[in-house]
């Protein structure tokens, strides 16, 4: 049976062992904070907007960014950034000047069906969407 957590999956504090490289003939283990923020109620769609705006981002720009952007979603990528920040300082001991935003995905979660009653008997399905929120951070390599 193979460790899972020496596979490269994801160990119980929300860090993730990645590739040893070697850089001038040092070896360096790169390592990468995340935070999740699960069944979100707003849909994917519309998350993502806003997801697209802070990939890539050092922390402070995409905070920055999303303190200014008037989208609901906004508020969520935001408090699961400071999430991903705080799970990076306290498991890894990083320079939080250093972070980037590395990835920031928006994946469908559960859909809440309704219906609406319309005329002559009829019924219009309603689907109330969900999301899943991943933000993962990284320290900038010197």
């Amino acid at each position: 049976m193979v460790d899972r957590f020496r596979a490269g999956r994801l160990n119980r504090k929300n860090t993730r062992w990645l590739e040893s490289r070697t850089t001038n003939g040092k070896q360096i283990k790169e390592m990468e904070a995340l935070a999740r923020t699960r069944f979100v109620r707003i849909s994917p769609q519309k998350l993502r907007l806003v997801c697209n705006l802070v990939a890539g981002k050092t922390v402070e720009q995409a905070l920055s960014i999303l303190q200014f952007t008037p989208k609901k979603g906004a508020k969520v990528v935001s408090k699961t950034l400071m999430a991903a920040v705080a799970n990076a300082r306290d498991q890894q001991n990083v320079d939080e000047d250093r972070l980037f935003v590395k990835r920031v995905t928006a994946d469908t979660g559960p859909t809440w069906k309704r219906s609406l009653q319309r005329a002559h008997m009829h019924a219009t399905p309603i689907l109330k969407r969900t999301s899943h929120l991943t933000v993962v951070v990284d320290e900038h390599a010197t």
